[in-house]
C-alpha cells in the first residue's frame, strides 16, 4: 500500500476514474478523459482544489460508475466524465456481472502494464573475447601427412603442427 498528498483540479464524483495531471507543489489529480488509461478512482464526492491523501492497495475490481448498460464480461474503458463505457478492444478491464447505466459496475481491471514503448538503440558490440560471445574465426586442417615418425598437420592459415606418430 502506498499513500501520497494530490491536489484536485475539479469536482468529482464518486466511483469515478482519476488520472495524474501536472500539479506545481503536489500531485495533480482530475477526471480521466475519455479513452484514456486511468489511475485510480474516486471512493466519495471531493470538491476541486481539494486537498487529498491518495492511497493505492493494488485492488483489482474498481468500483465505477457505468455511463451506459454494460453486459457480463463486456470489455470497458474510460467514457466522458470518468465514467465507464464499452471498449471496443480489451479497454482497462470488463464487468463482472450486468450493470445499468448510473448504477456502479464492478470493473475486473486488467494488466495495468500499459502499451509497450518504442524500441530501443542498438547497443554497443560485445567483447569477443568474453565467454559466450562469437570470437575471431579458427583455423582448419587442409592436409594431413607423414614420414613415417611424425604426423604434420597443414593448416588452413599456412602454418603446420608436427605430432609424433602414436606408438604401435
Amino acid at each position: 500500500m502506498a499513500q501520497f498528498k494530490a491536489t484536485v483540479t475539479e469536482s468529482v464524483p464518486a466511483h469515478r476514474l482519476l488520472s495524474i495531471g501536472d500539479g506545481e507543489s503536489v500531485v495533480a489529480i482530475g477526471l480521466t478523459a475519455a479513452g484514456e488509461q486511468p489511475d485510480f478512482y474516486s471512493t466519495r464526492n471531493i470538491e476541486a482544489n481539494e486537498e487529498v491523501y491518495v492511497t493505492i492497495k493494488g485492488e483489482i475490481v474498481w468500483e465505477i460508475e457505468a455511463g451506459e448498460d454494460l453486459s457480463i464480461g463486456q470489455f470497458v474503458e474510460a467514457g466522458e466524465g470518468g465514467v465507464v463505457v464499452a471498449s471496443a478492444g480489451e479497454g482497462i478491464g470488463y464487468v463482472a456481472e450486468p450493470v445499468a447505466t448510473g448504477s456502479i459496475a464492478k470493473v475486473i481491471k486488467q494488466s495495468t502494464a500499459g502499451v509497450p514503448g518504442p524500441q530501443g538503440p542498438v547497443g554497443p558490440k560485445g567483447d569477443t573475447g568474453s565467454k559466450g560471445a562469437k570470437g575471431d574465426p579458427g583455423v582448419s586442417v587442409t592436409e594431413i601427412t607423414s614420414d613415417g615418425t611424425n604426423l604434420t598437420f597443414t593448416l588452413s592459415d599456412g602454418t603446420t603442427q608436427d605430432i609424433p606418430w602414436p606408438a604401435q
